[in-house]
């Protein structure tokens, strides 16, 4: 046996087993589902690059693979500059007596 082929054999039995599961594929319908956005601004945001760019599997067919929506769900909570836990929700619900006189001005006559 030459040297080799020892260092062969070891190398083989280290190595991590790969794992051979496939990814899975979405298409836009299901992504659509996914993320609460509407199909134009899905599009948008590919194109600036906020959202993972989809895979072409054929000329007319594009599909998104999971782990990276996924990653890009975990990324979005982490990095979110628009999320700011103790902001205000809002002017909240007008009081009646405003919103009366707005329809109902006081007469002046």
């Amino acid at each position: 046996m030459s040297p080799y082929e020892h260092d062969k054999d070891k190398l083989q039995s280290t190595a991590a087993p790969r794992s051979i599961e496939p990814r899975r594929m979405l298409t836009e319908a299901q992504v659509l589902d996914i993320v609460p956005v509407g199909r134009t601004t899905l599009y948008q945001m590919v194109k600036d690059g906020r959202f993972p760019r989809g895979t072409y599997i054929s000329p007319n067919r594009r599909i998104w693979f999971g782990d990276e929506v996924a990653a890009w769900q975990n990324a979005l909570e982490e990095g979110n500059p628009h999320f700011n836990p103790v902001r205000g929700r809002g002017r909240g619900r007008r009081r009646l007596s405003v919103v009366k006189a707005a329809v109902n001005p006081p007469d002046t006559s």
